[in-house]
């Protein structure tokens, strides 16, 4: 019974052109899961993991993640507006063509990750750890960067916003 209330709720987050708003998903794992064409409002995702998954074309808007894991994710063409991103790790994901507006990320890790035409914009990042790539990207446009690690060469480290 468990194995289908898991499966059935699943489906009820994952799939195509899925429209969600104002729910709380929480202690969550989805491997190889596909997301795209979505539309999350106000929802809330609580120690949720996301493994090896298809995040496409998707549009979260006023949305919090708090200490979510995004492993080897596609977030191709998505947007995310308005988000708050807290204690979350992003690790080889690929955000081609995403955008980040007006955001804010607190103590989140950014690592090897593919920002191929993104923008990223007033957006704030607060004790975070980013490398080169991550850098370079929310260091381009009107971000504020603040006490963040730069993990990339132990001299680096990340410019502060005034």
């Amino acid at each position: 019974m468990d194995t289908t209330l898991l499966e059935f709720e699943k489906a009820l987050i994952t799939g195509t052109y899925v429209k969600m708003s104002n729910e709380l998903v929480k202690d969550a794992y989805f491997e190889e899961g596909y997301i795209c064409g979505g539309l999350y409002e106000n929802v809330k995702f609580e120690n949720v993991v996301f493994v090896d998954s298809e995040i496409q074309a998707t549009v979260f808007t006023n949305c919090s993640f708090v200490n979510c894991k995004f492993l080897s994710c596609n977030f191709s063409f998505s947007k995310f507006e308005n988000c708050n991103f807290v204690a979350c790790a992003m690790d080889n994901c690929n955000f081609c063509i995403t955008n980040s507006l007006n955001c804010n990320y607190l103590s989140c890790s950014v690592t090897n990750i593919n920002f191929e035409e993104s923008r990223c914009e007033s957006t704030q990042f607060l004790d975070c750890d980013f490398d080169d790539k991550a850098l370079a990207l929310m260091d381009k446009v009107q971000n504020i960067i603040r006490r963040c690690f730069h993990n990339s060469s132990p001299h680096s480290s990340c410019r502060l916003a005034a």
